[in-house]
């Protein structure tokens, strides 16, 4: 029997990688799921009420009456909160699905591993939220990631967004998910790089894509 521990699992893979290998049950799955995800909308929604993410609306300011600038204000905090819910299952469902569907990989323990992963991109949310009120700092030009030498070599937002989207924590995350697939399945490593590299390349896209939204034209 295997018990989640999500820092563990982040901190101490070795470990966690043997325990997870021999074990035939998991116990913990669906309340540290449940944790994630409440902790993944009360950053969304924290993050909105700070206003944060919310530039594209300012220059808008003077056209509203009262009313309406509320009504905008919940909408936009609604918006934040679903996103925050759609990250959490993008990020634990659809890889969890391709390492079963591809490799075989027993789907709930493809669930475990996106938990570490799911652990480490929350906890790089967490570190950038005083950067983005404090300073005004956007989340693709993080310190920890490549949009900010992007933006000297284009200025397309789009692509400034998908490098954004490239930081050391996504980094992390592929290494952790590169040694758990080596661990649980005989695929070849360049397989099981190829395939997560593919995987973090559509989901790098759709971030892009998706932030990419003028919010002020759909509210």
């Amino acid at each position: 029997m295997y018990q989640v521990k999500l820092w563990k699992g982040v901190f101490k893979t070795r470990n966690v990688l043997y325990e997870l290998e021999q074990a035939e049950t998991i116990r913990g799955l669906s309340s540290r799921i449940i944790i994630l995800l409440v902790i993944s909308v009360i950053l969304s929604a924290v993050s909105s009420c700070l206003g944060i993410g919310s530039e594209d609306l300012s220059h808008r300011l003077a056209d509203w009456t009262a009313n309406e600038l509320a009504a905008r204000k919940v909408f936009f905090v609604l918006g934040s909160v679903f996103w925050g819910i759609l990250f959490v299952l993008l990020v634990l469902v659809v890889p969890s699905l391709l390492f079963w569907g591809l490799m075989e990989v027993d789907f709930r323990k493809a669930l475990v591993l996106q938990l570490f992963v799911l652990t480490i991109l929350i906890g790089e949310r967490v570190i950038l939220l005083p950067f983005e009120f404090l300073y005004g700092l956007k989340w693709y030009y993080s310190p920890f990631a490549l949009g900010t030498a992007i933006r000297y070599l284009t200025d397309h937002s789009i692509l400034i967004r998908f490098f954004g989207s490239i930081s050391l924590f996504q980094i992390w995350t592929l290494v952790l998910q590169y040694r758990f697939l080596k661990r649980m399945t005989d695929h070849k490593p360049l397989y099981i790089a190829a395939v997560i590299a593919g995987l973090s390349i559509v989901f790098w896209a759709f971030t892009a894509f998706f932030t990419s939204i003028h919010i002020e034209k759909l509210i």
